[in-house]
């Protein structure tokens, strides 16, 4: 089945640039391996504080970890904050594999950006939390453990 007629014209060369992948059990190792390729490490900035945090899971599941990237000289201010789910169709990739795209939101925003590290599949199976089906329970689980935790930097409950 080829999709590529349903892509825009506009990103065609983007999706040209990347070479054709077969998912399965069998490439899916090499597909994660190859992945932070594509994403190189993001360069220090002095103007962003970066930290990984882990957020208590619901009832009986792992801890999430998320990295918090926040404007320097912002902490104590009341901010709203952007969620960051990172790409890999569910199956690959990491909370940190975005982070100069990161960078810029939060320099540029102003805000804490939150990059949540789902639980990957096939490894974790649906309906676990963290999985596809349970993906956005993490990301709001670390935006709500963020708002409980007051007198730390970023968000608050008063702020939308």
């Amino acid at each position: 089945m080829n999709t590529r007629h349903l892509v825009d014209p506009q990103m065609i060369a983007f999706v040209d640039a990347f070479p054709p992948i077969v998912l399965n059990q069998e490439t899916l190792p090499q597909v994660r391996v190859m992945g932070p390729r594509l994403f190189p490490p993001a360069a220090a900035q002095d103007d962003l504080v970066i930290r990984e945090r882990h957020v208590p899971g619901p009832d009986g599941a792992p801890d999430v970890r998320v990295i918090v990237t926040s404007p320097a000289g912002r902490t104590g201010a009341s901010l709203p904050a952007l969620v960051w789910i990172h790409g890999g169709g569910m199956v690959s990739g990491a909370a940190e594999q975005s982070q100069a795209l990161i960078n810029e939101f939060a320099g540029e925003l102003g805000c804490p950006v939150v990059s949540v590290d789902y639980r990957l599949a096939p490894e974790t199976r649906h309906p676990a939390p963290g999985t596809a089906g349970g993906l956005l329970r993490r990301p709001a689980m670390a935006v709500r453990r963020r708002r409980r935790t007051r007198r730390r930097p970023g968000p608050h409950r008063g702020r939308r």
